[in-house]
């Protein structure tokens, strides 16, 4: 774990960002076409030789659902601190987390006209009835975050 003050942001934030840029234009069209997404979907995502990901036998047509999605979760070769899963709940989006950065988060949803939307999520340090709290590292990562993206997507969909 890397001492909060000593956390320099810029290329896991840079990494998040390429990252969401090729969900987005990966799976966003799809989204917008069907209004859903199948496991064949990820097939061609998958064959990118920087994905980490487990093994899995991939339907092509069934949908993916709180069901399924557990087996859509993966991280990349090029900076595996991050791990990406799929969230099918009230639209689509994708989360990028971090065990490395307590209390970091982030997300794309396809239902707010394609925008990113991002997040960061307290954890709590005491255990489940403990006082909720965010890491320095997650704070520094998630404003540098906010501040990239809204150049990178200002005007991305509109």
């Amino acid at each position: 774990m890397v001492l909060g003050f000593l956390y320099d942001p810029q290329d896991d934030a840079s990494f998040i960002i390429k990252k969401f840029i090729q969900i987005r234009n990966h799976f966003h069209s799809i989204y917008k076409k069907k209004k859903f997404i199948t496991e064949g979907d990820f097939e061609k995502f998958f064959k990118s030789k920087d994905i980490i990901k487990k093994k899995i036998k991939i339907n092509k047509k069934t949908k993916l659902t709180m069901n399924n999605c557990g087996d859509f979760t993966w991280s990349y070769k090029s900076n595996d601190k991050f791990n990406f899963q799929v969230i099918p709940v009230v639209g689509f989006a994708f989360n990028c987390y971090s065990l490395d950065i307590e209390g970091f988060s982030a997300g794309i949803s396809f239902e707010n006209k394609g925008k990113i939307d991002h997040v960061t999520r307290d954890y709590n340090a005491a255990g489940a009835l403990g006082a909720k709290e965010s890491s320095s590292e997650a704070t520094k990562l998630m404003k540098h975050l906010i501040s990239i993206s809204n150049n990178v997507f200002k005007n991305a969909y509109e």
